[in-house]
């Protein structure tokens, strides 16, 4: 047992300490305090290896399970052994005085009513305009935000994050951007670590983008954009005008003929 508490330790504050506390209250996913009791063994253990399946599956509890967050827990690689030593170590740290929080970040808080500052800043790295400090990738890459500040969309390689503020807070994209839990983004900013004040400058612009999220329906191209695509379409009709004037008009041979025709 005291093995199994020390492994599920070690492997809790591994994969799960990103998204989950234990009775800390709920960051990227639910709190887990008491969930061995509220969950039946077999019923973790099949969601915890695979969350895509057992909700692919149909499972009720699944569905409502996830529904709040607006995001479906990634797959782990983990072993039978692994998960029962972290469901011991949930347990135990259940029953204990102290929760067990997400670690530490030292970020200042998202406030009422970000800065204009703040925000455009934000808007800039989800962007690209601004380039992160450690190299990483632009959120925008995989993200889309409906939002005047940003404009054009973004990748559908991840969920949206239009009201990614509303759903899990400040704290939530904290652990988000800091610790990334996905394995996409956590190889795309391996090495690449996003700075306390970026992810800040990250928190204002979403929360700012989730509170005028009614405001912004319909906003998804730029007046910028849409002149730039004029400019370029009207380039491409030009081009393709001169060529067709200047086109070969007869054959080769046709030439040849009417040269001899013309000389006898």
């Amino acid at each position: 047992m005291k093995q199994a508490y020390a492994d599920g330790k070690a492997l809790f504050e591994q994969r799960c300490a990103q998204c989950h506390t234990i009775g800390g209250g709920k960051l990227v996913g639910p709190d887990l305090k008491d969930i061995g009791t509220q969950r039946k063994a077999d019923w973790l253990l099949q969601f915890i290896q695979s969350p895509q399946r057992v909700i692919q599956s149909g499972d009720p509890t699944a569905k409502a399970l996830v529904a709040p967050y607006g995001m479906v827990m990634p797959d782990q690689a983990l072993s039978s052994a692994e998960i029962h030593g972290i469901l011991t170590y949930i347990s135990q740290a259940s029953r204990g005085a102290n929760t067990v929080s997400a670690p530490p970040v030292v970020v200042p808080a998202a406030v009422a009513q970000p800065s204009p500052a703040q925000v455009i800043a934000g808007a800039r790295l989800f962007t690209g305009q601004t380039r992160f400090t450690h190299g990483g990738a632009a959120c925008i890459s995989c993200h889309d935000v409906n939002n005047s500040a940003v404009g054009i969309a973004g990748g559908k390689l991840a969920v949206g994050l239009t009201g990614v503020y509303a759903t899990i807070g400040a704290d939530g994209i904290k652990a988000m951007v800091t610790t990334p839990p996905f394995a996409p983004m956590a190889m795309a900013y391996e090495g690449h670590p996003v700075t306390d004040a970026e992810t800040a400058q990250l928190i204002a612009f979403l929360q700012a983008a989730s509170l005028s999220k009614a405001a912004q329906a319909g906003t998804r191209i730029s007046s910028d954009m849409l002149v730039a695509g004029g400019v370029g379409m009207l380039v491409i009709l030009a081009a393709m005008n001169l060529i067709w004037i200047r086109r070969k008009k007869f054959s080769t041979k046709h030439l040849i003929y009417a040269r001899q025709i013309k000389t006898h």
